[in-house]
């Protein structure tokens, strides 16, 4: 029989996705969510555990901080309410928000609060326009592991922004439910899911404060 000549198969191209550029990134979120310690850990290379910080009453910046090589600015905006109606102004189009929370928060309704406050910025009409990339990071405290918790973590989230949809429907009419030009989220029939964000790009993190954090915050990015 005639000899079958072996033919190699060429490896598959893999093609390398190009690197983001952000005009700036954002962290913002609830107050004492390790936001700070992550601003610090991002811009001096370093583990989070090795800054003790407090509670920010006004913005940290930075100038100088490098992302893929470019000087990006860095900005770490307070969780008080304070802010709430001015986080668009440190925004824009081509930037990165980090909203940053945690799974072990003693607050009194806390989940309730932060899933109020990320509600208040998905719908921000001039954001929505923008559509800005967004990473919603969660940091698992003490206790917090495995996937069955972190699905269970998910799904609460998902049911307390449903509320507060659900609720934005029922007194579209009243002062309290007109002020929110973009809220898109309201005419979503459906339950609420993360997958309804209207953004340029949205990720979901869990992560632990510690050696890999920095590097899991950077593949999220």
């Amino acid at each position: 029989p005639a000899k079958v000549k072996e033919v190699k198969i060429p490896e598959p191209v893999k093609v390398k996705k190009a690197p983001q550029n952000f005009s700036k990134i954002v962290l913002y979120g609830s107050n004492n969510s390790c936001k700070t310690q992550l601003f610090y850990s991002l811009l001096m290379e370093k583990n989070p555990l090795d800054f003790q910080t407090v509670t920010s009453v006004s913005p940290n910046t930075s100038e100088t901080f490098k992302f893929n090589g470019k000087v990006t600015p860095l900005v770490d905006v307070p969780g008080h309410s304070n802010f709430e109606t001015k986080i668009g102004k440190f925004l824009d189009t081509n930037c990165l928000l980090l909203f940053v929370m945690r799974t072990g928060s003693k607050e009194h309704n806390y989940l309730g609060k932060t899933a109020y406050k990320l509600y208040e910025v998905l719908t921000k009409q001039d954001l929505v326009k923008q559509k800005i990339t967004l990473g919603i990071v969660v940091v698992k405290d003490e206790g917090f592991e495995g996937r069955e918790m972190e699905s269970e973590f998910r799904k609460e989230l998902e049911k307390e922004i449903e509320r507060i949809k659900f609720s934005r429907r029922t007194h579209v009419n009243t002062e309290e439910g007109a002020g929110a030009g973009g809220d898109y989220l309201k005419d979503i029939k459906e339950n609420f899911e993360l997958g309804h964000i209207q953004a340029k790009e949205s990720s979901f993190l869990f992560m632990k404060l510690g050696q890999d954090s920095l590097r899991d915050l950077i593949n999220l990015i």
